[in-house]
Formats: C-alpha cells, sequence, structure tokens
C-alpha cells in the first residue's frame, strides 16, 4: 500500500496528480488517500499513525502552515519511502516533485503588466508556504521590471477560504484608488471575484482584470472566461509512480 497525504482533496491539482499516479500503480500497490485540510497538527497525526506493516511508501504535499518534518524523519527511520510533492520544504533530502512556482507566478504577473495593469492586487495563502515566497518573490519582481511601485494594501495573507476569499475581494475592491487586476490562488476564488466586480457594476476585464493561477476545466467556459496557468498534473503523476 501507498498512502499518499494532500492539504486539499476538492483541489483539481491534487485530484489530477492522485489520478494518474493511480492509472500506473494500480496493478501493483493499492492508494491509500488521505487529507490534512492544511494543518500541520493533522499532517503529524495522520503521519505518526501509519502502519508501517501495511505502508511501505508516502507520498506527501504538505500543509502550508508546516514548520517542523521531524515527523518525515520517523516515517522513514520506521522504513517508510517519503516522496515529497509541490508543497515541499527544502531541508529534507527526499525525492521532490515540483512545478515552478516563480515562473508561474512570474508571467501571470507580467501578463498584467503588459495589458496595461498599474495597479495589481495579489491574493496569497500562508505566508511561511514555500510556493507562496516563491509567488511573491516574482510577483515584485515583476512590478520593480515595469517601474511599478509595491503597495502593501495590494498583498493580503489569508487562509483563502470562501468566506476569507469574500473578505479579501471586497478589502481589494474598496481599496482607493482601486486595483486593476487581482491574483487569485484559484478558480473557484477568481469566479468570485468576478461576481463581486459584477455586484458594482466593474467590467471584467476592462474595469478590473483578474487572473488565476490554476487552470481549471471551466476556465474557458466562465463568462468573462479566466486566465490560468496550465498544470504538468498527469506528467507530475508519472514521474512520481
Amino acid at each position: 500500500t501507498i498512502a499518499v497525504v494532500v492539504p486539499e482533496i476538492n483541489n483539481i491539482f491534487y485530484s489530477n496528480i492522485i489520478r494518474s499516479i493511480q492509472d500506473r500503480v494500480q496493478s501493483r500497490y493499492l492508494l491509500s488517500i488521505m487529507c490534512s485540510d492544511n494543518s500541520a497538527r493533522k499532517e503529524r497525526d495522520i503521519v505518526s499513525r501509519l502502519n508501517t506493516s501495511h505502508i511501505k511508501c508516502l507520498i506527501i504535499s504538505q500543509s502550508m502552515d508546516v514548520e517542523d518534518n521531524s515527523h518525515l524523519k520517523e516515517a522513514e527511520k520506521k522504513g517508510i519511502i517519503v516522496i515529497l510533492f509541490n508543497r515541499i520544504y527544502y531541508s529534507n533530502r527526499n525525492p521532490k516533485f515540483l512545478v515552478d512556482n516563480y515562473m508561474d507566478s512570474y508571467l501571470l504577473t507580467r501578463h498584467l503588466a503588459s495589458t496595461g495593469c498599474r495597479r495589481i492586487a495579489f491574493a496569497a495563502k500562508h505566508y511561511n508556504c514555500p510556493i507562496y515566497k516563491d509567488r511573491i518573490r516574482a510577483y515584485e519582481d515583476v512590478l520593480k521590471e515595469n517601474g511599478l511601485k509595491f503597495e502593501k494594501e495590494l498583498l493580503i495573507y489569508s487562509e483563502l477560504t470562501m468566506e476569507d476569499t469574500t473578505e479579501v475581494i471586497s478589502r481589494f475592491l474598496k481599496t482607493s484608488p482601486r486595483p486593476d487586476a487581482l491574483i487569485m490562488p484559484n478558480f473557484v476564488s477568481a469566479l468570485q471575484a468576478i461576481s463581486a466586480a459584477k455586484l458594482l457594476n466593474l467590467a471584467v476585464p476592462q474595469d478590473i482584470a483578474i487572473v488565476s493561477f490554476d487552470e481549471n476545466p471551466e476556465c474557458k467556459f466562465s463568462a468573462p472566461s479566466i486566465t490560468g496557468i496550465s498544470r504538468p498534473h498527469e506528467e507530475m503523476g508519472e514521474e512520481i509512480a
């Protein structure tokens, strides 16, 4: 049995990678899929309870608030092979499978700047998450390259649950002067932003542009369609498997 631990079970990025892994190992292994709900405490509890008489490998994308990887080292001491993907902490010597989060953010921000956007707002998750450190570094680099000022009020950290996202979008849209672009973490949050803009009679993308880090299949069917980053789900799953 292979244990797969992900921080979000309803995230298309994780569900597609799990599907790709399963397609390639199901004739030899059983996958046991667990969700940490982006909680370091839950993640540690799950990993500590893995039964080494059944689990021979742990494939894990870590929670945003993890600051200590001792639980993974303990799993290895028990004889469980540990493979990290996506959300990882670089100090571990384990195999790691990553997308280039810096370049994803660089391309999204540059796209907005190239279309004339000058006040680009960024909705970020946990400040300590390596993914968001890379994304924000790229965001700041593009602003600097285009002679745009970094403004603290245009970068908001939040857990970005449905409720949090509504509050973050509201804060952005109430900022004066209002941002002319929003970078959202996923398709659902981008949809929320479009709905909020329409309630204020703002045209998207004419009055405010909205982009997403995840290009869900539904992106092209929204009105207007949402610009997003295409992820190599299948290829990453293949490499891990």
